[in-house]
């Protein structure tokens, strides 16, 4: 078990780690949101900027093109023969698929797309729901999150 100290220098070590990429998709999500400053120092201070959020739109457009495929869940039997085996491997697939349904993974692909588009990273955390007897997806919002520094990105 760690201490608090060990957990904390853990804390601030990946905070300084993901500092700038952190500041860079902050700045993304003040353009998506509108909430970007526009520097346009050649304009009066009575006229408001008219600036098309251009990034918002492709971000969603290209998001819905990625999310509106889903993954096909496919288990093989150890021998195509026998058919209980074949009839175990369909049940799974079905099992599976029905779980994502379930959990309406369909929206959470569109966020997480979204999250990939425009921030590079999609973290999600697959726990047990012990409510319903299945795994559950949650998805993570990548400013919230601080991966450990040693993986691959992407």
């Amino acid at each position: 078990m760690r201490s608090i100290d060990e957990i904390l220098s853990l804390y601030k070590q990946r905070v300084k780690h993901y500092g700038p990429l952190h500041g860079k998709m902050r700045t993304i999500q003040s353009i998506y949101n509108g909430t970007a400053q526009v520097p346009l120092p050649d304009m009066e201070q009575a006229d408001q900027p008219s600036v098309p959020n251009l990034l918002a739109q492709g971000v969603d457009q290209m998001s819905g093109r990625i999310s509106s495929v889903v993954p096909t869940v496919t288990f093989t039997a150890k021998s195509a023969a026998n058919r209980a085996e074949v009839r175990r491997a369909t049940t799974a697939s079905r099992v599976v698929t029905g779980w994502w349904q379930e959990d309406r993974l369909q929206m959470k692909m569109k966020q997480r797309a979204r999250h990939m588009i425009a921030y590079g990273m999609s973290p999600v955390v697959i726990r047990w729901d012990w409510k319903t007897g299945r795994p559950t997806w949650h998805v993570r919002h990548p400013l919230e999150t601080f991966p450990s520094p040693d993986i691959i990105p992407g």
